[in-house]
């Protein structure tokens, strides 16, 4: 795969990340045309890669769903919460006082998952109708993409090293279907 420059501008970086669609068909995404770049825009920070993780993980929720996923009433439990992540589910699943996402280092699901900088990327969505576990596959998340974190967070690595492993795992991620990043089991 052949990386392509990080687009220097907030404008372009929004630009290059809409041309990733949530679904295309509008009937599972309650008629409005979703794309990463939405997300983006909500988000506004700069956990990229975990947006683009959750962007997949809700992507994968939607084609599982079929149509049945609601916008309200949601509730996600997750092993991991970097802002990145829970931005994904929070912007397209509405919270409110009772719904949203809730960190949980100790959440169990019934598939496998990758490693996460801080416990594993295991979440369980629930809704009245329905429950499923949702897991970003083994290897997805690399090893070397891990230690550049943990070595950031000692001090012993600059962050713009971390950045473009962000950047590169971003571009692995996006275009790939999202069968191929996330793992998931209905309940």
């Amino acid at each position: 795969m052949s990386l392509t420059p990080k687009p220097s501008t907030p404008a372009g970086l929004i630009e290059w990340a809409s041309q990733f669609s949530l679904h295309e068909n509008p009937t599972i995404t309650w008629g409005f045309p979703y794309h990463f770049g939405d997300f983006l825009k909500y988000h506004s920070g700069n956990a990229l890669c975990g947006l683009s993780l959750g962007f997949k993980l809700v992507q994968r929720l939607l084609e599982e769903g079929l149509g049945s996923i609601p916008k309200t009433g949601v509730k996600t439990r997750g092993a991991f919460g970097g802002k990145g992540m829970r931005d994904a589910f929070s912007y397209l699943f509405q919270p409110d006082h009772e719904t949203g996402f809730t960190l949980d280092p100790e959440t169990e699901v019934s598939v496998e998952c990758s490693k996460a900088s801080s416990g594993i990327y295991a979440f369980e969505v629930t809704y009245p109708e329905a429950q499923f576990h949702l897991g970003i596959k083994p290897g997805v998340v690399r090893d070397e993409f891990l230690e550049a974190v943990h070595l950031k967070n000692a001090g012993k690595l600059n962050p713009a090293k971390v950045r473009v492993l962000q950047w590169e795992m971003c571009q692995r991620v996006l275009p790939a279907p999202s069968n191929e990043i996330c793992n998931i089991r209905k309940l």
